[in-house]
């Protein structure tokens, strides 16, 4: 069963959700909800959700960015790899320009 009331956070409505948790997470709950939020247990689990939610979002942008990181690194690679050879023949024609600098001095 779904009820729903106006809500005190962020949105304009909530649910009401019913679940069940073990024993000493339930107790764990109590306990930081009066720390944190007051003894508002469904405050505190809210927060814990959208802190949760929050770290798998943040970490599906984290992994998004890595792909994209290497797959630039092996297009940079693979620029590095073509321009490599024209410094390659680069530094031979200039050193041949340099022994026949010296040669004719």
């Amino acid at each position: 069963m779904k009820a729903r009331a106006p809500a005190s956070r962020g949105s304009a409505r909530s649910e009401r959700m019913l679940f069940t948790l073990p024993s000493s997470l339930a107790e764990e709950l109590e306990h930081y909800a009066r720390l944190v939020r007051g003894g508002n247990k469904s405050g505190f689990v809210a927060d814990a959700v959208r802190s949760y939610i929050r770290y798998f979002h943040r970490q599906r942008h984290t992994a998004q960015l890595r792909e994209g990181y290497a797959a630039s690194a092996g297009k940079s690679r693979d620029v590095a790899q073509e321009w490599d050879v024209l410094g390659e023949e680069t530094w031979a024609r200039l050193d041949k320009l340099e022994k026949k600098a010296k040669i004719s001095r």
